[in-house]
């Protein structure tokens, strides 16, 4: 916030926290925080994107959200930042404050941009590939008098259409090449070369979400023989209607096989939207955070929660030192196999 001895930042101006890592025997490397400066083409006057944080690869990437029409601050939920954005940042951190190193990648014509949406990483091929999960074109929540008739007819276009549908196709977004060819099955990604977009849609089937989702979390585990890797996706709401009940229910895309599986059903009081989840565990995610309709309904069970991914229930306390290997659930091996 701006004060008396400090205005506020500038579009380029943001805030970075160093960690200190003792592996990397870099003495230079303390905790806390430093200012740091983006370069010119991105901004951070965006919001309401998808974010992912890629520790094992130095990597981080923000794929679309909104902005006001002409770049400028977003100082209030107003309706100013309704022009979503068709691009996605990248990130990559080396060993030192001054070591990192940015991009503006513009997407695709045939991937679309949203706002509320998940962003996951999946730890496949060199460096792994990233898909998008859910959000809306018209996220409800930035407009005070809510959404116009158009607006919730676009947002349900963009969910039922069958290419760009969120549930009935998922989207692998990044790939590095050698030679700038697509990819022929999954994406890879080679960390000298230039990033590309590729659209990689594939068919999913199972159980699949009937209803548009956003402002929910999701968090990703992989089957011990590395023959799975399971998206779990929590909560969130319709994104059309505050009045929604927020969703308290479980599901899990398991790929390679692309099948949607409902984990969990879950009660209409313990639905929560605009939380965070983190897996903290092999077996264990915590989920951080969010509300119940309006700010003024607590969400049931307080707003931290914890739920084991193996049995797929709420766990009543959480004890760091009791955790199991991950295990993928009985309800994915009856309907697709798997450990």
């Amino acid at each position: 916030m701006p004060s008396d001895s400090h205005g506020m930042p500038g579009p380029h101006d943001i805030l970075v926290y160093q960690e200190y890592a003792p592996e990397t025997k870099v003495s230079s490397w303390k905790p806390g925080f430093f200012n740091s400066t983006l370069p010119k083409g991105i901004t951070r006057y965006i919001t309401n994107g998808a974010d992912v944080s890629i520790p094992s690869e130095n990597l981080g990437f923000y794929f679309s959200g909104i902005h006001a029409k002409d770049w400028g601050p977003v100082a209030a939920y107003n309706g100013s930042a309704g022009t979503r954005a068709e691009s996605m940042m990248a990130v990559k951190l080396g060993n030192g404050q001054d070591d990192i190193s940015w991009e503006n990648i513009t997407l695709p014509s045939a991937i679309s941009g949203r706002a509320n949406a998940e962003l996951v990483w999946i730890p496949v091929s060199q460096q792994g590939v990233l898909a998008v999960v859910g959000g809306v074109v018209h996220p409800e929540g930035i407009y005070p008098t809510g959404l116009s008739a158009s607006q919730k007819e676009d947002n349900t276009a963009f969910r039922t259409e069958s290419v760009q549908g969120l549930w009935r196709r998922f989207r692998f977004m990044i790939s590095r090449t050698e030679n700038g060819t697509p990819p022929p099955s999954l994406p890879v990604m080679v960390p000298e070369e230039t990033l590309t977009l590729y659209r990689h849609l594939q068919n999913t089937t199972g159980n699949i979400p009937r209803q548009g989702r956003t402002l929910f979390c999701s968090a990703v585990a992989s089957a011990s023989d590395g023959s799975s890797h399971n998206i779990y996706i929590y909560g969130g709401y319709d994104g059309q209607d505050a009045e929604h009940t927020p969703y308290d229910d479980v599901y899990i895309l398991s790929l390679p096989s692309f099948t949607w599986v409902k984990g969990r059903v879950g009660t209409t009081e313990h639905g929560r939207s605009g939380h965070r989840c983190f897996r903290v565990f092999p077996d264990q995610m915590l989920i951080v955070g969010g509300r119940f309709k309006d700010p003024s309904q607590c969400v049931k069970g307080g707003i931290v929660q914890s739920l084991n991914l193996n049995s797929l229930d709420f766990q009543t306390s959480y004890r760091p030192d009791s955790w199991q290997e991950y295990r993928v659930p009985a309800v994915l091996t009856h309907n697709i196999g798997g450990r």
